[in-house]
């Protein structure tokens, strides 16, 4: 028998639960309100101590005020001071050619510039560039291009020219380039530069795949790579991940995909604790073969994700020394000047390892007195331990 609730009760009770609410709704908005507050006042405190500091300047200041600089240094300090190893600030010019090797191919000399007082610093060097060609040498300045000093033109102007900018493919630039107070005078070429990132050859009968870099293109390079071994019936596969860093997951995934067997092999988790599958396998390889991966304390980020899942998930064995321990997702966002910052928005694990900080401990450790890519690249199968001991632990395995 259904009993009725008298009037009065009811009405109480709906105001009650009406209070209720209002009380969680209320609660919870000030507390929306207190976070934009104080996310207001603090920004108008860091205002307030640029303006005062501004204005100390304008008035008193015996020199000039360069406003670019001061631009780029507040863009600078303020990704420096964050308590992330993987947080940048890259002006236009530097984010314009990071874009360029991300897509795989580069127009210009081949010089990744960084500001260095007003001058351009030769931060990096695309290695099949016309720059590294003409004799530069990465931390050299480039003081002047075709004639015109740097400080004179400009740093945006002459970056611009190295890229490329007002001139055709094939022609020349002249480049004055200053090395411990000495300047000699280089032509480079500006042209387009495909990226090689990924090399292959047979060792007997093992499929050998080296990767220099993750990106766009690197993964129809290393799908024909792979094609190559199958075709040539490679018993197995060594891929040589060492000096590899970066944060070009999406293209790591993509290659992950036709190596692994169906199933999850990667998550990320972001600053709020959730999870999400970022890497799952929905088919079996085409090409299966005893593998192993050979690493070292510069496979860094991406490079790790790789060696992880291909542990993980396809029992290949790791050879080398101990990775970097960097399982940060790193996301970038360009700014409406062209320029950019990156930071961590979440960490990546495997189901069976979360490898950040710790790094990953190979399955057969060896060491190399020097292993940078350039001391890598005087080796071969007779001089270098870990590629030996990589074709021992493959070839054992395939018998």
């Amino acid at each position: 028998m259904n009993k009725r609730i008298p009037l009065g009760i009811s009405i109480a009770l709906m105001a009650l639960v009406a209070a209720v609410t209002f009380i969680l709704t209320t609660s919870f908005s000030l507390e929306l309100y207190n976070q934009k507050i104080s996310s207001v006042r603090e920004k108008a405190e860091i205002y307030k101590k640029l303006e005062e500091i501004d204005s100390y300047v304008r008035a008193n200041y015996y020199g000039s005020v360069v406003e670019d600089s001061i631009i780029e240094a507040i863009a600078q300090g303020y990704m420096d001071v964050l308590d992330d190893k993987n947080a940048a600030y890259y002006s236009a010019e530097q984010y314009k050619y990071i874009k360029s090797l991300k897509s795989g191919a580069v127009v210009g000399v081949g010089i990744m510039p960084e500001n260095d007082g007003g001058y351009i610093k030769v931060a990096d060097l695309l290695p099949n560039g016309s720059a590294a060609a003409a004799g530069i040498q990465i931390g050299e300045a480039v003081v002047a291009v075709n004639g015109q000093d740097v400080l004179s033109i400009g740093y945006s102007e002459a970056c611009r020219i190295l890229n490329g900018a007002g001139t055709v493919t094939g022609a020349s630039i002249t480049l004055t380039v200053r090395n411990s107070g000495e300047d000699r005078t280089v032509s480079a070429v500006v042209r387009e530069t495909t990226v090689a990132t990924v090399q292959a050859k047979i060792i007997g009968s093992i499929g050998y795949i080296r990767i220099l870099d993750f990106n766009d293109k690197t993964y129809s390079q290393f799908t024909s790579a792979i094609g190559m071994l199958s075709s040539n019936n490679a018993t197995g596969l060594i891929i040589d991940l060492r000096n590899v860093s970066g944060n070009n997951i999406e293209t790591v995934i993509k290659i992950l995909d036709n190596l692994l067997d169906a199933g999850d092999y990667a998550y990320s988790t972001d600053r709020n604790g959730v999870s999400s599958v970022i890497g799952s396998s929905d088919s079996s390889p085409s090409f299966k073969v005893p593998t192993a991966v050979i690493v070292n304390s510069r496979t860094n980020g991406a490079s790790e994700l790789f060696a992880c899942a291909m542990r993980d998930s396809a029992g290949a064995k790791l050879v080398g020394s101990q990775t970097a321990g960097n399982s940060a997702v790193v996301t970038t966002y360009e700014c409406l000047d062209g320029s950019a910052v990156s930071f961590t928005t979440a960490y990546i694990s495997t189901p069976k390892t979360n490898y950040e900080d710790s790094g990953l401990k190979p399955d057969y450790e060896v060491n190399l007195t020097n292993d940078t890519k350039t001391d890598i690249d005087r080796l071969d199968e007779l001089t270098d331990g870990q590629l030996k001991k990589a074709l021992e632990v493959v070839s054992l395995t395939t018998e």
